[in-house]
């Protein structure tokens, strides 16, 4: 009789401890889901920006070298109306493109991405400045526009790529947020056979 009394007893004390255990491991579970929808939402975001960087950085180009030649061979030069309309979208996209950029005090000087950034927002002060003074460019200035433009884009190309690897990292990282006592807990029941 006196075993049977302690049967209740242990069968509760059993019960109460593997719902303890599923709780545990339950928020463990939570936790880790919501620190992968964190990394995919960063990374989904980091993919809009670079779509959108890209957009802006290929209209600035394109439109600074329409600009250019547009107003090349015309007795108005930047006077007309379409001259003006190119040249204040060339200097909206010059704003929204470093308003995509870190601001300076934000940039760790030991990334790659500090020195791409600044290169970045001196080219994209300096080509609008060379497309405005073309009608005094010497036969040089020219070559320093086309030059300037082609390095936004390489430099741009490189920020990009750096970016591009920065998501790989990140989609790959598997966040170990598990405590090692649960770990030999869990190891300890698959040896006993238990999970």
């Amino acid at each position: 009789m006196e075993q049977n009394s302690y049967l209740p007893a242990f069968s509760i004390l059993i019960t109460f401890i593997v719902g303890l255990l599923t709780f545990v491991i339950g928020r463990l579970s939570v936790r880790q889901t919501g620190i992968t929808t964190y990394i995919n939402t960063v990374t989904s975001e980091r993919l809009r920006w670079m779509e959108r960087f890209r957009q802006h950085i290929s209209s600035f180009c394109g439109l600074s070298h329409t600009f250019y030649h547009s107003t090349l061979n015309t007795d108005e030069g930047i006077n007309t109306d379409e001259a003006r309309k190119l040249f204040q979208e060339i200097d909206k996209l010059r704003y929204l493109i470093r308003l995509m950029l870190k601001p300076e005090l934000d940039q760790d000087p030991l990334k790659g991405d500090a020195e791409y950034e600044r290169k970045i927002k001196k080219l994209i002060d300096k080509i609008p400045d060379l497309v405005m003074s073309k009608g005094e460019m010497e036969p040089g200035k020219e070559k320093e526009l086309f030059t300037a433009i082609n390095d936004l884009v390489e430099t741009s190309g490189s920020l990009l790529k750096d970016v591009w690897e920065l998501i790989k990292r990140e989609s790959k990282m598997e966040p170990k947020m598990e405590p090692s006592f649960l770990k030999e807990l869990k190891k300890s029941l698959k040896q006993k056979g238990w999970l």
